[in-house]
């Protein structure tokens, strides 16, 4: 993680979030999800996400939103929030990691996982330690990333968009400690 500097995310940073979220969107699910939903997600409307996340954070639960900056930018980020589920709560999932992306380039670096501990870290710090987060049941890089990190299947599955085919699996941590080391 040479020369890689991870910060909280500022209102500024929108527009750059914005076109990295499209980005890492189009390297990550390209042939897990179809073109067309793709091609709708624009980068625009992203930057219009970040925004309102970026401006309101506590109205929506938001606890954390960090990224990971190298010398090309903005390369990596992620999220995190008071659980949104409320299945997830009733199983005793109190925090949720909504978003970990990094640029294909710059993987297996460490950096997914330096981001990783920061949503953990973050969460604690609010106690809600354990937390979920929900990735795509095909996304097989994803699924060996989170079990690496001790995350745990949930039993749990959603579409991911209504009417959607596609779905996604929730998975967990009990105790968000251990990764926090």
């Amino acid at each position: 993680m040479k020369n890689i500097l991870l910060r909280t995310a500022e209102i500024e940073d929108a527009d750059e979030l914005g076109s990295l979220h499209v980005r890492t969107w189009q390297e990550t699910y390209t042939g897990l999800l179809p073109n067309e939903f793709l091609e709708k997600t624009t980068i625009n409307s992203r930057v219009e996400m970040w925004q309102r996340v970026l401006s309101q954070m506590e109205t929506l639960g938001v606890v954390s939103v960090v990224v990971a900056q190298g010398a090309e930018g903005i390369i990596g980020f992620a999220s995190s929030s008071k659980q949104r589920n409320i299945d997830l709560v009733e199983m005793g999932y109190l925090g949720e990691i909504g978003a970990i992306y990094v640029l294909n380039s710059f993987q297996n670096k460490g950096i997914g996982s330096a981001l990783m501990r920061e949503m953990a870290r973050a969460l604690s710090e609010r106690k809600l330690n354990s937390a979920s987060l929900w990735v795509l049941e095909d996304n097989s890089p994803a699924l060996r990333f989170y079990e690496y990190h001790g995350a745990k299947p949930l039993n749990l599955s959603k579409p991911f968009t209504d009417g959607s085919s596609i779905r996604e699996m929730a998975y967990g941590w009990r105790d968000l400690a251990p990764l926090i080391y």
